[in-house]
């Protein structure tokens, strides 16, 4: 059970931060990372259509004058019934800067919010930067799960370069 935010922006102009919670079953067992994306990928594009979530934003304002106290409970017993957190953060379109010296990788950290782990990312300047955060109570082998992520991340780019020099000599081939 992921937890991910999914944008409600509308186009790609300078609007601020919209997005809308969200709660998917995401497969999980021995299968192909290559499986796993599709799979995913499919399922998110169901939550992504989902009409709930244009309405989260109408909710919020109701939501505002409920007590503190319901809200916490509400919240805490959601997080509860999830594993996990992702989430994609976008990162400055441009090289940054700290103090004069350039910035050369941005590694997001996000919340637990009573969930095993957070996983976020942040692609930056042709690199994807990777943020995690365990609950050590949680994750025991935190060392096992990273190796976990970056085969199953290592599979996946090298599915994606197999399909794109595949997809090169069809079209070669089509043209001789």
């Amino acid at each position: 059970r992921m937890a991910m935010p999914i944008s409600t922006r509308r186009g790609r102009s300078g609007e601020a931060n919209m997005f809308s919670p969200s709660q998917t079953v995401v497969p999980t067992g021995d299968m192909p990372a290559v499986d796993r994306f599709a799979l995913v990928h499919d399922l998110l594009a169901v939550t992504r259509a989902e009409p709930a979530l244009g309405a989260v934003e109408s909710l919020a304002g109701v939501l505002n004058l409920l007590p503190t106290p319901l809200i916490r409970t509400t919240g805490v017993r959601m997080a509860e019934s999830v594993d996990f957190v992702t989430s994609n953060l976008r990162a400055a379109p441009m090289q940054v800067y700290i103090a004069g010296a350039a910035v050369t990788g941005n590694y997001p950290v996000g919340p637990l919010a009573t969930t095993a782990f957070n996983l976020t990312t942040m692609s930056y300047r042709g690199s994807l930067c990777m943020g995690l955060v365990t609950d050590p109570a949680a994750v025991t082998d935190p060392q096992l799960l990273v190796r976990e992520l970056k085969r199953a991340f290592r599979e996946l780019v090298a599915a994606g370069r197999k399909a794109g020099q595949q997809a090169g000599r069809g079209r070669a081939g089509g043209r001789s």
